[in-house]
């Protein structure tokens, strides 16, 4: 399966996550919804993505250590990919990727 094949079903599937959601939002007490997203502060945003990037930063680079130990090599790129890689599955519908 070549890269082109793999990024249009992630892409696909990232849609249907992002439809799902939405129904339910609607789904569920819309105003409410509206409301505590209007109390958003926007300038929190960029900090708080911030540090989640660099939390996964940090656990790739312990991920990479311990898969040293068990002789495991690999790069801290790859290490980084594979982190984010598995926290993608936590966004399915009752984190049920988990168990995948």
């Amino acid at each position: 399966m070549n890269l082109a094949n793999r990024l249009n079903k992630g892409f696909v599937i990232l849609i249907f996550a992002i439809l799902f959601y939405v129904i339910l939002a609607f789904y569920s007490d819309y105003n409410q919804i509206l409301n505590n997203w209007q109390r958003i502060e926007t300038s929190y945003i960029p900090v708080i993505i911030m540090c989640i990037v660099l939390s996964g930063y940090l656990k790739s680079i312990r991920q990479k250590f311990l898969l040293n130990i068990v002789s495991i090599k690999i790069s801290l790129k790859d290490s980084f990919i594979i982190f984010f890689a598995g926290l993608s599955l936590l966004m399915t519908p009752g984190a049920s990727g988990t168990f995948v």
